[in-house]
């Protein structure tokens, strides 16, 4: 992006197209305070509310709790299911695909 903004600089400096008198005026600058500024602090007092209350509640030691990969702690496979059922003109077999969810206890 850098390069493609001194490509475009140049090729306008080779033409002559960039202006040689500026009449740009600049005002002067200053901070106002509208909706935005006041939401923004709401939503920041909120998230810091739902901060002191997640270490307050315990928040933390379930979060060391939770520690490690998921990949460490449970294995998924999938289970092939064939169910068998009679009926009055003959026998039929379903077969269904399940998900079977193993849950290691930490460290293993």
């Amino acid at each position: 992006m850098v390069m493609a903004g001194y490509l475009v600089e140049i090729i306008f400096s080779l033409f002559h197209l960039t202006p040689t008198i500026r009449n740009a005026k600049v005002g002067e600058i200053a901070v106002t305070w509208n909706y935005t500024t006041v939401l923004n602090i709401l939503a920041l007092i909120v998230a810091v509310g739902l901060i002191i209350r997640f270490i307050r509640t315990g928040g933390m030691a379930m979060m060391k709790m939770m520690g490690g990969s998921p990949e460490e702690s449970i294995i998924i496979t999938w289970v092939n299911a064939v169910t068998t059922r009679s009926t009055p003109v003959g026998s039929s077999a379903q077969c269904s695909r399940r998900i079977r969810v193993v849950r290691l206890p930490p460290g293993e």
